[in-house]
């Protein structure tokens, strides 16, 4: 199931993916670093405050639902509930501070920010939904009709001469696009009624992941807010094509693993418990880094045709150096979220990961004082993989107290072999520059990595696929 749920969801985020990513390569070629950097921060800003106000909301619906799924109708009710409440509270304070803000743009800005918070929230409340329910398709759709319209709306827009305030518009009535959709596929005789005990349950589980989840935030986008502050906005542009170039391909592929594993991994806890979860798990772990460490590895050693081909030139430079970094901070945080971080979720102690997320947090923001007026926008490289790598490590440590979640090694050296082979291909390949040399760099160590994943049996590819001959020739 596993598989089959892996693979449908990467279809689903497949075409989204590619045209959030054609976004990034669109957009910085028609837009200045200011003005990017400037879209950036709206956008950063709208996340942060939908991470601390929403987000455990969505977490808790993911977790709880499938314990209500024969009569879920009261907890939806309760969501709705609660999801209209927190709206109307984002209203009040934006009002408070459209009146508070002197400046002209910043309010304009306001005034797209919020209705894109109250959508996105909605948005993410509604994969969730999907995600939990196992409607992998449903959830595909959704994102589709999101990124299309985000992407096509905001180029024009941009064409047009809004600037920052192109992209902006895309995606507020990309998303509204797609909210309408949910709503009339997800909601249909839902109405918002409070249950306290619902309610009760759904706080006790999501509002201890707010503050982890802020901090994690802390760790993935401070350092542009700070960046502003000690380079300018120009620079924060530059900075956020190279992380997202890496975070639009390798986080998205850790994503889809994610969401088919994420389902099973409760329902084995549900039904096993501790041990069911166990076995879950560590198939779960070899799929996730059967994907995510050949994506690093290849974003790693093709930092400089990747920023050359898919960046506007003011991004490149900075984008070469930055790439690596970045990708390996992506892979270290996704191995903490997507795997390790079961163990708080599964036991519902949620509220114990947000130490390994302060501790990492906490250096994240003093190192990017350090380094980022010292080294410029590669100090906050560095800084970001330095908190990583260190919430992960205190994450396994307080996690084995609850579930003791285990790689299994013997199949990620085989991963592992399969990366380096995958590397000294596409170091090997005498491809010409720009777009046919990067895509047959590409293929040519997906090849290499194919095979001798293959050979080495990874995940049992090499036993699946002789039975499938087998199978052939009997027939």
């Amino acid at each position: 199931m596993l598989l089959r749920h892996g693979l449908i969801y990467l279809v689903a985020r497949l075409v989204p993916g590619a045209v959030a990513f054609t976004s990034l390569v669109v957009y910085t070629r028609l837009l200045s670093p200011e003005d990017y950097g400037a879209y950036i921060l709206v956008i950063t800003t709208v996340a942060l405050v939908h991470v601390n106000l929403f987000s455990w909301l969505e977490l808790s619906l993911l977790r709880l639902l499938p314990a209500y799924e024969d009569r879920p109708a009261p907890l939806l009710s309760t969501t709705l509930c609660l999801y209209l409440w927190l709206s109307a509270g984002t209203t009040a304070i934006a009002a408070v501070a459209w009146f508070a803000l002197p400046d002209p743009v910043v309010r304009r800005l306001l005034l797209v920010g919020v209705p894109i918070l109250w959508a996105h929230a909605w948005m993410e409340l509604n994969l969730k939904l999907c995600q939990s329910a196992l409607m992998p398709i449903r959830y595909g759709i959704l994102l589709l009709l999101r990124s299309a319209s985000t992407l096509c709306i905001g180029v024009a827009l941009v064409l047009s001469g809004l600037g920052a305030f192109g992209p902006l518009l895309g995606f507020l009535v990309g998303a509204v696009l797609a909210c309408v959709a949910a709503v009339s596929w997800q909601w249909r005789g839902v109405r918002p009624r409070l249950d306290r005990r619902l309610a009760g349950e759904l706080a006790r589980y999501g509002l201890p992941l707010t503050g982890s989840i802020a901090l994690i935030f802390v760790i993935d986008s401070a350092d542009r807010f700070m960046i502003a502050r000690f380079l300018g906005t120009d620079d924060v542009g530059v900075y956020a094509a190279a992380y997202d170039l890496a975070s639009q391909s390798l986080q998205v592929l850790m994503m889809v693993v994610n969401l088919a594993a994420y389902p099973l991994a409760i329902r084995a806890y549900e039904k096993e418990g501790v041990p069911g979860a166990l076995a879950q798990l560590r198939e779960n772990g070899v799929l996730l880094l059967s994907v995510a460490l050949p994506a690093t590895v290849g974003i790693v050693v093709l930092a400089q045709p990747l920023a050359d081909v898919l960046l506007g030139a003011e991004y490149r430079a900075a984008a070469r150096a930055i790439l690596p970094w970045v990708a390996f901070g992506i892979f270290l945080a996704g191995l903490k979220v997507f795997l390790f971080d079961m163990a708080f979720q599964l036991s519902k102690r949620s509220g114990t990961m947000i130490w390994a997320v302060a501790v990492a947090a906490s250096c994240n923001v003093l190192l990017n004082f350090w380094w980022i007026p010292a080294f410029g926008v590669v100090g906050a490289a560095w800084a970001t993989v330095v908190a990583h790598a260190l919430a992960l490590a205190v994450c396994i440590v307080l996690g084995r107290q609850l579930i003791p979640i285990e790689v299994d090694w013997s199949q990620a050296a085989r991963i592992a072999v399969g990366c380096l082979v995958m590397a000294a291909v596409v170091l090997a390949m005498p491809a010409p520059p720009g777009v046919f040399g990067l895509v047959a760099r590409i293929l040519g160590g997906m090849v290499g990595y194919g095979l001798v994943a293959i050979a080495l049996d990874v995940m049992g590819s090499r036993t699946w696929l002789a039975g499938r001959l087998r199978s052939g020739a009997d027939a």
